[in-house]
């Protein structure tokens, strides 16, 4: 039969190792939170909601049987992958491309101004996205301005002799088969004859 004394040694120690591992059990428990905490916050950094004005492009690893390296979202949301996958969001507002004709004598005209107004086609914006892959809105509007003046600019000088309005009708339509070619829509295109 045991003590008393030894009873209360006996007992001393086993609350001292239960409280010991109590502790253990809490940091255990502790770090346990803290990973999950840390996994959820990086879990929903990599979840994307793309907005009513920007559409979602995910590139990457994606699906192997599909042909285009990239995947856009317009209205649901998804898990980009992390490493092998990155995204951007690409701007379907209104995009405004201009350009401004100098210095020749067309009818009692010396300049020309085109304003076009275009709107990405939701429908299909793979054009869009494939052929100005990773740019931002104003590299956009400057890259089919660029590629819009460069078409007007000869329709300006094989039409020299036509009316005013042969050459705004051709202006538009080379304008908006161009905008077409790139993944836009809803385009308003405007020209003026100033003096």
């Amino acid at each position: 039969m045991l003590s008393q004394v030894t009873w209360s040694k006996l007992n001393k120690k086993v609350l001292f190792n239960s409280i010991e591992m109590t502790t253990e059990i809490l940091v255990l428990i502790g770090f346990i939170v803290i990973v999950a905490v840390i996994q959820m916050i990086f879990f929903l950094s990599r979840y994307k909601r793309p907005t009513p004005s920007k559409a979602l492009v995910v590139h990457g690893k994606l699906d192997p049987h599909n042909s285009i390296p990239f995947k856009i979202y317009t209205r649901k949301p998804t898990f980009v992958l992390p490493v092998m996958q990155s995204f951007y969001f690409l701007d379907l507002t209104t995009y405004d491309f201009g350009s401004q004709f100098e210095n020749f004598h067309f009818e009692d005209a010396s300049k020309i101004k085109v304003s076009c107004l275009a709107k990405p086609d939701e429908e299909n914006l793979s054009k869009l996205v494939g052929g100005y892959f990773e740019k931002s809105k104003p590299q956009i509007e400057d890259t089919i301005s660029q590629l819009i003046r460069i078409k007007i600019q000869s329709l300006i000088s094989e039409n020299i002799s036509n009316s005013k309005e042969d050459l705004t009708i051709k202006i538009k339509k080379e304008i908006l088969q161009t905008l077409n070619q790139n993944g836009f829509v809803d385009s308003e295109i405007f020209v003026f004859f100033e003096n």
